[in-house]
């Protein structure tokens, strides 16, 4: 009974869709794709009282783009539908992108739900602070909630400046409970404390990117709440995500030469009760066409306190790629603590539209109980199925 509204969610969603699709596509140059995933996980360290042992799910992305008027006017849709099987709290429903773009000869303007990314590091993204993360339905953090937003952009021979206006801040999704991805206390998501008073707020940013010659730089500006919360102990034994406000300046730089890669970016808050700079990068090599290895380096002034676990830690990495195939490995080390991460994960592709991946994911070092380090602190192993049409 507990999927019940999700599966009704899913489908209503579907359904809306495709209406607007057959409407659509007669009058517009219409591109459809999607995935359908399944997911198996099953956590290796010691078990937590209340807490699953494992994780089922089925994960769907349908997505399609309209494009009319001389491919001068696009509309966009990525529809993220997750049902978990367990029932424990990670099914939902999301929209990671729905929006219309208009295009001139040197300018763009887009409406909606959308995606951006900021940044260059491997290892950390330290100044991608657009988009909600959403945990619950990535191990790694590393999926997006859709983000409201009005983009404008520029391109002029001197760079590409986006302005960006969002009207909507999402707040970050957990489950709920105290599970295997936090801590041994609960995460009051529905408590969470938003210092603007409202997710209908005025968020800004600006940002502008050029390339001369081997090198790719940016530099940008925001103002508005922190993406990343910071937490505090309620008296009932409940962590509170806390959302300030506060103003961010980063920049972000690669300088390309024959198969060696220079990568940093870095992120200042001049303001607020946490005020840090945060930073990573290094440098990366491809020895061949299919094969590059990675030394990184991650820093946040607030040390201990950061709302992020990679305050002093060495990132080594590498990745080799076939035609049918990606290896990835790699290892976080805490130069303060000496605590160890190591991941790593095989994609392997048979034919045209079924890709396998298998992760796995090992942890040594001294436990902690903050939200903020938990998703690095369990060992598991997951294998993944995806059928992409």
């Amino acid at each position: 009974m507990v999927l019940l509204p999700s599966i009704r969610s899913a489908w209503v969603a579907l359904v809306a869709l495709e209406s607007v699709a057959s409407v659509l596509t007669h009058r517009a140059a219409a591109q459809w794709s999607g995935v359908v995933k399944t997911e198996t996980a099953a956590f290796l360290g010691e078990e937590v009282p209340g807490a699953p042992d494992g994780l089922i799910g089925i994960t769907g992305r349908l997505r399609t783009v309209w494009q009319w008027d001389e491919r001068t006017q696009t509309a966009a849709v990525d529809l993220f539908v997750r049902v978990d099987l367990l029932g424990d709290g990670r099914s939902r429903v999301d929209f990671r992108e729905l929006s219309y773009g208009k295009a001139g000869s040197d300018w763009e303007l887009a409406v909606g739900f959308r995606e951006v990314f900021w940044g260059v590091a491997e290892s950390r993204h330290v100044i991608d602070q657009l988009n909600q993360r959403d945990p619950v339905t990535s191990f790694q953090g590393y999926e997006k909630l859709g983000q409201p937003m009005i983009v404008g952009t520029g391109f002029l021979s001197w760079g590409t400046i986006e302005l960006f206006f969002l009207p909507l801040f999402r707040t970050r999704p957990f489950d709920g409970r105290a599970g295997r991805l936090w801590s041994p206390f609960p995460v009051g998501e529905d408590e969470a404390v938003i210092q603007a008073g409202s997710v209908l707020q005025p968020n800004a940013a600006v940002r502008w990117s050029h390339t001369l010659g081997s090198w790719d730089i940016g530099a940008g500006i925001f103002y508005g709440s922190r993406r990343d919360p910071r937490f505090e102990l309620s008296l009932g034994n409940r962590w509170v995500p806390i959302y300030n406000t506060v103003p961010q300046a980063s920049a972000d730089g690669q300088w390309t030469t024959g198969r060696w890669l220079l990568k940093a970016e870095g992120l200042v808050q001049p303001s607020g009760p946490d005020r840090f700079v945060g930073a990573a990068g290094g440098i990366e090599f491809q020895p061949a066409d299919f094969a590059s290895v990675m030394l990184e380096y991650s820093y946040d002034s607030r040390g201990p306190a950061a709302t992020t676990t990679y305050e002093h830690d060495v990132y080594l990495g590498g990745r080799l790629m076939t035609q049918e195939a990606v290896v990835q490995v790699g290892a976080f080390i805490d130069t303060s603590s000496g605590a160890v991460v190591v991941g790593a994960d095989l994609t392997r592709r048979f034919g045209e539209l079924l890709v396998v991946t298998v992760e796995g994911r090992a942890f040594w070092g001294r436990v902690e109980d903050q939200p903020a380090v938990a998703l690095r602190q369990d060992s598991f192993l997951s294998i993944k199925l995806a059928y992409h049409f």
